[in-house]
């Protein structure tokens, strides 16, 4: 195991802690009625979703909006505020988007390790806020998500962290003795993993999915419930071959009764057809705490395969393969 990988197993176990660290990085953003957009790639841009959820959690009165692409929203205007978010600094669509939020006069507040978005930022006085270098965007999600939570406390009414939070956060169980998620790790080596969860919890089936593909080097599939009642069941009814396995988030008490007796017929409905089923929750009510106990399993359980599978899970080759064509175009 080389020291990078074992570096990003060290950053999985201290999830947390590497949270609240960045968190106390940073101070809140003084406005309490200005819509959000969140512009960003990646592992940089997840954080919004995050942050997405746990706004509609708090019952925020201002929208929310997560944006991946090379051109910002048409609609964008003075009642919005631009959160952008690149870890290395040097995300070609994150810079083609900061570029058209100052051409449209939008106020904006940047994230970054460093690179060109942090002399963009500071050539046209923007809010910078400098996170530690040197890990994989996908790894340094709790630092990225530490510090964006803190800047939008006050926008997205997020309740700030608490003593007993805090507690909760630094004493997540430790991953080393979680034996499911080994056991999860081993099923989906062998199979296609479904990953279905609430709509309130769609970013942790978006993140599993994500980490899959990146760390894993599998295809992954996910979902969300009741929309998923509506169509991709479907595809089910002719299954030749029970080459799959389902990963089920829960939510706890947030998740919707009706959505649960979805949930529980397709899990009936998924064994049936002969395929593994796995569920994962948190054992906290709170939904912040929720989503980082979750979210460090899940990162676990993709790393974990990949070091079943003798797979180096920060090599990204075709998206290093990817980037040397665009250098050339």
């Amino acid at each position: 195991m080389s020291s990078l990988t074992k570096e990003s197993f060290n950053n999985i176990s201290n999830f947390g802690k590497m949270f609240l660290e960045s968190y106390d990085g940073s101070k809140p953003i003084q406005r309490k009625r200005k819509n959000v957009i969140i512009c960003g790639m990646g592992g940089s841009a997840i954080t919004g979703n995050y942050l997405e959820a746990l706004a509609n959690f708090n019952k925020s009165k201002n929208q929310t909006l997560v944006w991946r692409s090379y051109n910002i929203p048409l609609f964008l205007n003075n009642e919005w505020i631009a959160i952008v978010i690149s870890y290395s600094g040097n995300t070609e669509e994150t810079l083609s988007m900061i570029s058209q939020l100052q051409e449209n006069e939008i106020e904006t507040y940047v994230i970054s390790s460093g690179g060109k978005l942090e002399k963009f930022a500071k050539n046209h006085d923007l809010n910078f806020t400098k996170i530690p270098s040197g890990y994989s965007p996908r790894f340094a999600l709790p630092i990225i998500f530490g510090r964006a939570y803190r800047l939008t406390e006050i926008l997205l009414n997020l309740h700030p962290i608490s003593y007993q939070m805090r507690d909760h956060i630094n004493n997540f169980d430790n991953l080393e003795n979680l034996s499911l998620l080994g056991l999860i790790s081993n099923s989906i080596l062998s199979k296609i993993p479904i990953i279905l969860s609430d709509n309130e919890f769609a970013v942790l089936s978006i993140r599993f999915r994500s980490q899959l593909n990146e760390n894993s080097k599998l295809m992954a599939h996910n979902y969300v419930l009741p929309e998923f009642s509506h169509n991709a069941i479907v595809g089910f009814e002719n299954l030749k071959h029970s080459n799959y396995c389902l990963v089920v988030i829960k939510s706890g008490k947030y998740e919707n009764q009706r959505t649960r007796l979805h949930r529980e017929f397709f899990e009936e409905y998924a064994k049936r057809k002969n395929i593994i089923v796995y569920s994962l929750e948190s054992r906290f009510d709170n939904p912040l705490i929720q989503l980082l106990d979750i979210t460090r399993k899940l990162d676990y359980i993709s790393y974990n395969i990949a070091l079943l599978s003798n797979i180096d899970p920060l090599a990204v080759k075709s998206i290093d393969e990817l980037k040397r064509n665009l250098n050339k175009n």
